[in-house]
């Protein structure tokens, strides 16, 4: 029995695995054939297969794979064949066969700061991309301004470059118009490798919760109030425009009045 696939794979595209099975006695045998694709790759298909194998008859089953992620030495588990002869059972074994797997992998983080604001408060949108395959990729992002937001800082739409085992961190800022529960969806990022083919990938949808902006304090014992004349007299403690200061220039005045009287008199009682 042999086990056979693609050595070279490219990242996100499919691949058969061919199982050959030979029966060289000479007695029909009834086999059960099984097979795993282990942990680094994914099939639609049953991996299991009743077989009924005449003396000298050949056959094979297939199926398609695919690799979860790009890397090289990654190792398909073996198949197995299991029969029984005369009360005895037998499992034979096919190879493990190696494969490289090439290919861009594109990871994305996205969270928003802060989370929760009043109307008119600014958010920042952070964005972290790591290319995490062996491949070259050209990146597209096109993020959307949410309803009730603008754009005030930054760039939502931007294509780059990213090589293997690269980073790259994005900032843009949006403003909270409106009160309510704004909703970043999630959103399709595509990238291709250096051949053309193409990736996708996508990030996860975020909330922003927006309260009512807090009016201001018309109560605030430092604001203002019209005195009798019309101008304006700071409040004092008690919410009341503080008339301590009018009473004190009206004394004064009097006072005044009063000393100017006596250096007269004083002056005309010199010359009668």
């Amino acid at each position: 029995m042999h086990k056979r696939v693609e050595e070279i794979q490219d990242f996100q595209k499919s691949y058969y695995v061919i199982n050959s099975l030979r029966n060289s006695g000479n007695r029909t045998m009834a086999l059960t054939l099984s097979d795993s694709t282990g942990s680094g790759f994914c099939t639609n298909s049953s991996l299991s297969w009743k077989l009924n194998l005449s003396p000298g008859e050949a056959i094979t089953e297939s199926y398609r794979i695919e690799a979860k992620r790009p890397g090289v030495g990654q190792v398909l588990p073996d198949a197995e064949a299991r029969y029984s002869w005369d009360g005895m059972s037998y499992t034979v074994r096919s190879e493990r066969p190696v494969v490289d797997v090439f290919g861009p992998l594109i990871e994305v983080k996205r969270s928003v700061s802060p989370t929760k604001v009043e109307s008119g408060s600014v958010v920042a949108v952070l964005m972290e991309l790591a290319n995490t395959g062996n491949k070259k990729a050209v990146v597209f992002l096109q993020e959307l301004v949410p309803e009730g937001t603008e754009l005030i800082s930054g760039s939502a739409n931007e294509s780059l470059m990213l090589s293997p085992n690269g980073t790259y961190f994005k900032e843009y800022q949006l403003l909270c118009t409106k009160p309510g529960i704004i909703r970043l969806p999630s959103t399709e990022i595509s990238y291709r490798d250096v051949r053309g083919n193409e990736y996708h990938t996508s990030t996860r949808a975020l909330e922003i919760e927006v309260g009512a902006e807090k009016a201001e304090n018309l109560s605030d014992p430092t604001s203002t109030a019209l005195n009798e004349t019309g101008k304006v007299d700071a409040l004092n403690g008690t919410g009341k425009a503080d008339v301590e200061p009018e009473v004190k220039s009206k004394k004064y005045m009097a006072f005044l009045l009063l000393l100017i009287v006596v250096f007269l008199s004083a002056a005309i009682s010199r010359y009668p």
